[in-house]
């Protein structure tokens, strides 16, 4: 199934194939060099169903990259896939064009710590 990638470690949008039904090649697409993805969360959901996967314990290593969606901050890659509404993922709807329009490039990285922050 086609999805995109989001790679801040080189700064690049890119379309992607995953295997359906098979979360070890969505860890592969994420994974950069020696940056490791072990498991993924959701970052979001856009309106017409397609979910963003980010890579659940990017902030808690030390050195990973952070990039804004729209203004919103992800650590590590991030992959766009589609989604039937029932938990299956299948080939993204966005253009890999539209996601680069929302996409911008920090020079923040994670420092590998959890803060508290008390408001």
């Amino acid at each position: 199934m086609r999805g995109i990638l989001v790679n801040p470690y080189i700064r690049t949008v890119e379309e992607v194939i995953v295997r359906k039904n098979d979360i070890t090649s969505v860890y592969d697409a994420m994974r950069w060099l020696d940056h490791k993805v072990e498991i993924v969360q959701i970052g979001c959901v856009l309106p017409n169903g397609d979910n963003l996967l980010v890579d659940e314990e990017a902030a808690l290593k030390l050195g990973r990259p952070v990039w804004k969606l729209n203004g919103v901050a992800f650590v590590g890659c991030g992959l766009f896939l589609g989604s039937d509404g029932e938990g299956e993922w299948g080939s993204v709807k966005l253009m890999r064009t539209e996601v680069e329009v929302y996409t911008s490039w920090t020079t923040l990285q994670s420092t590998g710590e959890i803060t508290n922050v008390e408001s």
